[in-house]
């Protein structure tokens, strides 16, 4: 297993002067696929540069704005992401790519499939979030990422401070994070031992914090916030990939998800959590590789 590295991580310059980081896995002629990561992340793991090479997957990973070398963008909307995307796909010479999110991840590449239909052929979504203003949608969701709409709202200078102290202190955030894993999820990282994912995460802290917390906390009023557009409205080819015992992100989510988008597979999984995709990396990158 090879895992990302920060020398692989570049940037471009956008039509508004904005610089947005990203970096490049697996094939390079392969079948393009822009891949969005969790909350307070900058990529989405695990990646396997001998199995994404050879399903023909060109992985592509983005930092959205105020996280790594991604500028931040004030104000900043859930559909203006796909336009930065698409700047970098044309700077790269894509046409046509995949897109998939993780977590966090899941309503961007929701927005580029809903904004972007003429480019993007397939859509994952794995662990992904749904629009929080759903009734019941937040059933079964850890407390502290359910009242996350409510400290948007009133208390924005409470997450301030606290991503603050998470920038400094990876090893606590780590802690904090695999405290709130179901014991499926745990087993799974047992499991896995050449993947090591506090190591991943507390050694990108910097990077990902790079520009103060302001870049996570707005992250977090997006996600938190309208979707700007009804899933109902997607028409690519759409996955869904849900552990169903999930706490971070609730199988409800799911369900409302494979419910409102148009012929969405749903692949609920048994006995896993929210790393789930660990498990099921190839199976996720064989349907995104497909037209």
């Amino acid at each position: 297993m090879s895992y990302p590295s920060d020398t692989r991580t570049t940037k471009i310059t956008l039509r508004d002067g904005r610089s947005l980081g990203y970096a490049e896995f697996g094939a390079p002629t392969g079948k393009p696929i822009f891949l969005f990561n969790g909350s307070a992340s900058r990529r989405f793991y695990p990646f396997d540069d001998g199995v994404d090479t050879a399903l023909g997957a060109r992985v592509i990973t983005v930092e959205r704005p105020g996280i790594g070398l991604s500028d931040v963008k004030a104000k900043r909307t859930l559909l203006d992401w796909p336009a930065d995307v698409q700047e970098l796909a044309d700077q790269l010479g894509i046409e046509r790519f995949a897109v998939g999110g993780g977590s966090a991840g899941g309503p961007y590449a929701a927005a580029c499939a809903y904004r972007l239909p003429e480019r993007v052929t397939t859509l994952a979504l794995i662990s992904s979030l749904a629009p929080f203003n759903v009734p019941e949608v937040t059933k079964g969701m850890n407390v502290t990422y359910r009242i996350l709409p409510f400290l948007i709202r009133h208390a924005p200078w409470f997450l301030n401070f606290a991503q603050s102290l998470a920038a400094d202190r990876p090893e606590m955030v780590w802690k904090q994070f695999y405290k709130r894993l179901p014991k499926c999820d745990k087993a799974i990282l047992r499991a896995h031992p050449n993947i090591d994912l506090k190591a991943l995460l507390v050694n990108d802290m910097p990077e990902i914090y790079r520009q103060g917390p302001q870049g996570i906390v707005a992250d977090m009023a997006v996600l938190t916030g309208p979707w700007g557009f009804s899933p109902a409205d997607i028409r690519v080819k759409t996955k869904i990939w849900q552990g169903d015992q999930d706490v971070n992100v609730p199988p409800a989510m799911a369900h409302y998800l494979a419910r409102s988008i148009p012929n969405a597979q749903l692949a609920m999984i048994p006995n896993e959590g929210h790393v789930m995709y660990i498990n099921h990396w190839d199976e996720i990158l064989q349907f995104l590789v497909r037209d």
